[in-house]
């Protein structure tokens, strides 16, 4: 059985998302939250993704609700958390902040001085890496880390 990891990352980061599911799905399983959260906006707005953010629409709170408990559930089913981040991101730090509380071992990816000298990310990060493919290659070597908890 493959290893699951979640995606983590602000919802624009497309590029960052298609390379690791093309690059690693070979030994990994990517799990991609963008994916169902488009389809949970697109079926319960009748908008797509796209559409909202250009239009800047909002979004009923039932539909909020339902893409987070869909990324919880994505969570929970998986073995490692990597989140790709160069800026501050309110969702993406509300996962990592979900992951680490169920015992999740959390990778970061950023070219970002100022991301790794953020405390409070710090304290909840097993590891940094300033490239995707270090990240997954650094995995793909060590697929069970002395935090790893489950």
């Amino acid at each position: 059985m493959k290893t699951k990891i979640y995606l983590a990352g602000k919802a624009d980061l497309f590029e960052y998302r298609k390379y690791c599911i093309d690059t690693y799905s070979k030994w990994f399983e990517i799990v991609n939250p963008i994916k169902n959260d488009n389809e949970i906006i697109k079926n319960m707005t009748g908008f797509t993704p796209e559409e909202i953010i250009k239009d800047n629409i909002a979004i009923s709170d039932k539909a909020r609700e339902k893409i987070v408990e869909t990324d919880k559930y994505l969570i929970d089913e998986c073995n490692f958390l990597v989140a790709y981040i160069n800026e501050p991101s309110f969702g993406t730090a509300m996962e990592i902040a979900y992951a680490h509380d169920n015992g999740m071992c959390i990778f970061v990816i950023t070219t970002n001085n100022k991301i790794l000298n953020d405390i409070w990310l710090s304290v909840h990060v097993y590891k940094y890496f300033d490239s995707i493919d270090r990240c997954f290659e650094w995995i793909k070597a060590n697929p069970n880390p002395d935090r790893m908890y489950r």
